[in-house]
């Protein structure tokens, strides 16, 4: 992913509702649907697919910082 919207959230909710928190967000003020999300690697519960969006961690990425665009 090249460009990408940078999200931060630093709350207590679980890493899948903050990404799909991201993703709604991303898809109104884009109107396109993101399908990748990179987060901080020590944060990455595991590397998954939720809701068509593919979850990686990269230690580049600030923790409680969501990377999200398209691939």
């Amino acid at each position: 992913m090249e460009i990408g919207m940078l999200w931060f959230d630093n709350s207590k909710k679980p890493q899948s509702e903050l990404i799909a928190i991201a993703a709604a967000y991303y898809k109104k003020k884009y109107e396109i649907v993101p399908n990748l999300v990179f987060v901080n690697a020590e944060q990455l519960e595991e590397e998954y697919i939720t809701k068509g969006i593919v979850i990686k961690g990269d230690k580049r990425i600030l923790k409680h910082h969501y990377w999200i665009g398209r691939e």
